[in-house]
């Protein structure tokens, strides 16, 4: 029985996921008719990060920690993917990471090379590496719009970028990412674009809750069933 619970909520995801898709095919069409611009010139810069020596383990709660690839690397933020610092190495306050940061795999295998999220939360204190890029988009670019982009229809494009002597760990340089061509569409169309994401989001994130609480009722009753039978 949960496992039916948990194969419907990835059904009910992967139908979000592409009704996304779907929406932004329909909003900005043919990218061809749209102006275009090199990446460095639609964001504030491209950084790297830094990574000091770590520990072992993930760090407890809000204290200070790096990143790890498989942070970013699903496409989705997942900052509990972390190891936490020595008490020795304090935090570089300018490689911190932000709500509205775009974060970018510089350096990865190559089939997980390029991928980049969106931080929408973050509960502070934690650096990203410097095998991360990040960046934040200029006006008129939405952070929004821009990240799908780079996550999704441009992906393809910034992988094939990425070279190295180790077909193991594959590296994007940043003079070349630099260079990648962005389209613009009007702001009104990204903005749209980033308010139906956020719509859909919050479908999602209402899923999951009910997902919770359906399991979490499963496993009650589960409880008491097998406490009625001693």
């Amino acid at each position: 029985m949960i496992s039916n619970q948990v194969t419907i909520a990835e059904s009910h995801l992967m139908d979000l996921d592409a009704l996304v898709k779907s929406r932004f095919v329909e909003i900005f069409g043919d990218f061809a008719c749209y102006e275009t611009k090199p990446l460095i010139k639609c964001v504030d810069c491209i950084e790297a990060g830094k990574s000091p020596k770590c520990l072992a383990f993930s760090r407890k709660m809000a204290e200070p920690g790096v990143l790890k690839l498989s942070a970013i690397s699903s496409g989705v933020y997942c900052e509990n993917e972390n190891k936490a610092l020595p008490r020795s190495v304090s935090l570089t306050i300018d490689k911190v990471v932000h709500a509205n940061d775009i974060l970018l795999s510089r350096k990865n295998t190559p089939e997980l090379v390029g991928r980049s999220v969106l931080v929408k939360h973050t509960d502070g204190n934690i650096m990203f590496p410097d095998i991360i890029f990040r960046m934040h988009p200029l006006p008129p670019i939405n952070a929004m719009y821009l990240s799908y982009l780079l996550a999704g229809p441009l992906l393809h494009s910034i992988q094939s970028l990425a070279h190295g002597s180790a077909k193991s760990m594959s590296n994007i340089p940043k003079s070349e990412l630099a260079k990648l061509s962005i389209p613009i569409p009007a702001l009104n169309l990204q903005n749209e674009f980033a308010n139906f994401v956020s719509q859909v989001d919050k479908s999602r994130f209402g899923g999951m809750l009910r997902l919770l609480n359906s399991l979490s009722g499963i496993m009650h009753a589960s409880f008491f069933s097998v406490a009625d039978t001693d």
